[in-house]
């Protein structure tokens, strides 16, 4: 690598349609099934690259946690082991849209941002062998190499596109306190709540044509709002507004609104904005 060369790209939020919990295997990760979608919120990324005597990474941006704990460090790391990558200083500067503690894989898309920047320099298009690097940097990762609209199963290792009969306005807003997945992970389990087959319903219901929005929901939404109940009083702000649905994503604490008229999108976002310490209107990717 003679030059140095500028990649720029996008990490978009995604929403999660449903999210199912089904278990728990014996190493404590939860299985899951769950319909993600991508929306028009993103992430911006510069990654530069230039010779160097052996690997060096460096990152800036309005991220608050050290440089090395920073999901689009550990990628770069890893995609420089995992395909023997050899001399390259790599700089990355990261503009955050997407806010942290939402539910709304903004590290995640981030990391994956990298890993397709790379993989597109380098010419790598082994896509089982990206799609695990990318789990080995957490479950939602590898959704964000495709993107779209997408069933994830497992714990983020088996994903099956969704042709969807579907769109929606989506009006999102996060309370103000963050929330950790770890957290509500145990919180889930302490509670003892169950989780039902929404994702299946929801599914069924989209391959036949019909409105999903009937099975919109999260299996964690209920320990999330035991945790924060502004979660309840946004999604309720939604309900009232005319969504066809409104539910948590992921594990919190942002909750979206799925609207099909566009003139009670803004009555929506006037209702939850003074409350929220983010919110938005996004269209689906």
């Amino acid at each position: 690598m003679g030059e140095t060369i500028t990649l720029k790209t996008k990490a978009n939020a995604k929403i999660n349609l449903t999210l199912d919990i089904l278990g728990q295997r014996p190493d404590g990760y939860h299985l899951l099934s769950s319909v993600m979608q991508e929306i028009s919120l993103f992430d911006e990324l510069s990654l530069t690259l230039s010779a160097s005597e052996k690997n060096k990474i460096s990152i800036e941006g309005n991220f608050d946690c050290p440089p090395e704990k920073n999901l689009c460090y550990k990628a770069a790391e890893a995609f420089f082991l995992e395909f023997g990558i050899s001399g390259a200083a790599l700089h990355i500067s990261v503009e955050k849209r997407i806010p942290s503690g939402a539910g709304l894989g903004g590290g995640s898309s981030d990391g994956a941002a990298v890993i397709r920047a790379l993989a597109g320099y380098y010419g790598i298009d082994d896509k089982e062998r990206l799609k695990k690097l990318c789990l080995s940097l957490g479950a939602d990762v590898p959704f964000f190499l495709e993107g779209g609209t997408q069933h994830m199963e497992g714990i983020g290792e088996r994903l099956s596109p969704v042709s969807r009969c579907f769109d929606s306005f989506v009006v999102l807003a996060k309370p103000f306190p963050s929330a950790l997945s770890g957290d509500m992970y145990r919180l889930y389990d302490s509670l003892g709540y169950r989780s039902f087959a929404a994702t299946e319903n929801f599914l069924a219901e989209n391959h036949q044509g019909g409105s999903p929005f009937d099975y919109v929901s999260n299996a964690l939404e209920k320990a999330a709002v035991s945790f924060c109940g502004d979660i309840l009083s946004i999604k309720t702000a939604f309900l009232d507004s005319g969504a066809k649905a409104a539910c948590m994503s992921g594990s919190g604490t942002a909750v979206y609104g799925l609207f099909q008229e566009r003139e009670a999108v803004r009555a929506a976002l006037e209702k939850v904005k003074e409350n929220s310490a983010f919110c938005g209107i996004y269209e689906f990717i």
